[in-house]
């Protein structure tokens, strides 16, 4: 039996308090409290754990974030930095839970603005992922009673069928039926000028609007395609200037900046034939100019010109274009 403390000479009483633990008091900043070292984590049934978890869901979603961003650890240390009483949940509650509750809520904040909707109008296309897997993408247009452009990408579609115009038909109908939209409200579709989705297009009795851009980029294409031989120097020079710009990191900044500069907003159909007109002025021989310019310039007008005169299309973009105030005056 050790005898008391206090009749413990003094080496022997360092030894003896020394082998016992010592629980080690925190210091407390001067923002912390007695009360917050005693919190205990949300539930996950709290309001607050509720709050953060879909915030987080909200977060991967918007970004275009894989779902895994939650099992990283810079990710959790920065959650739990911001709040340490925050558990995050696994990753398959992201995936299978919170996701497709996240997705039917805003299917139906989405269809209810679309069910004030007299008319709309959409787009359309198909293209390719990066292991060339076929999919449509479906986008919806209207105006608010303010008159402001609102647009909504509802659906991409997986479509591994032949894409010919009855199956297009089917999936055009199918978005329609999925979003709660009348066919008999959709005043107009614009699509790229393949013939399988312009007849599917007609068929439904929709106005079909053709992509200005693609019917630009087809019209130079065949231009070029036409007069292979005797634009070969030009293009030789053209790669130059390409790979000038793909090996200097100024040069790109320079065309980056000078893209933003003229990129306007709103493009929308009334803006067809204004640009047209621009076109057509930009089109017209120059004094001096060479021959295989000018020959250039007036296959390009040309075949913009004759895929744009049909009517009633034609009607639609002077109608729209007289009501666009951009082009008053």
């Amino acid at each position: 039996m050790e005898p008391p403390a206090e009749e413990l000479p003094p080496v022997m009483m360092s030894r003896v308090f020394a082998s016992k633990p010592v629980r080690k008091i925190p210091k407390l900043s001067k923002a912390e409290s007695i009360h917050q070292l005693f919190r205990t984590p949300y539930s996950a049934s709290s309001a607050n754990h509720k709050k953060l978890t879909k915030a987080v869901g909200s977060f991967i979603i918007k970004e275009g974030l894989p779902i895994y961003t939650v099992e990283k650890t810079g990710f959790r240390e920065m959650l739990s930095t911001f709040d340490p009483l925050y558990t995050l949940p696994s990753r398959s509650y992201f995936s299978r839970t919170l996701s497709p509750a996240i997705y039917q809520e805003t299917v139906d904040i989405v269809k209810n603005k679309l069910s004030s909707v007299s008319y709309f109008s959409a787009t359309t296309n198909y293209w390719s992922s990066i292991i060339k897997d076929p999919y449509m993408a479906y986008t919806v247009h209207w105006l608010t009673d303010n008159f402001q452009l609102k647009s909504r990408s509802l659906q991409v579609n997986h479509c591994p069928e032949n894409h010919t115009t009855a199956n297009i038909q089917v999936m055009l109908d199918q978005v329609l039926m999925n979003w709660d939209l009348e066919a008999s409200k959709q005043v107009a579709l614009t699509t790229d000028n393949a013939s399988n989705i312009s007849k599917a297009v007609t068929v439904q009795g929709w106005l079909r609007v053709q992509c200005f851009g693609h019917r630009l980029n087809l019209a130079v294409a065949t231009t070029l395609k036409q007069s292979k031989e005797e634009i070969a120097p030009a293009m030789l020079a053209m790669k130059k200037v390409i790979r000038l710009f793909a090996h200097s990191h100024k040069k790109k900044r320079l065309l980056k900046e000078a893209q933003v500069t003229i990129q306007g907003k709103n493009v929308t159909v009334s803006s067809v034939l204004p640009t047209l007109m621009l076109i057509k002025t930009k089109m017209v021989a120059e004094p001096d100019e060479a021959a295989l310019s000018s020959k250039l310039k007036k296959a390009v007008w040309k075949y913009m010109d004759d895929h744009f005169k049909p009517i009633p299309i034609n009607q639609l973009y002077q109608k729209v274009s007289f009501l666009d105030p951009r082009y008053k005056g």
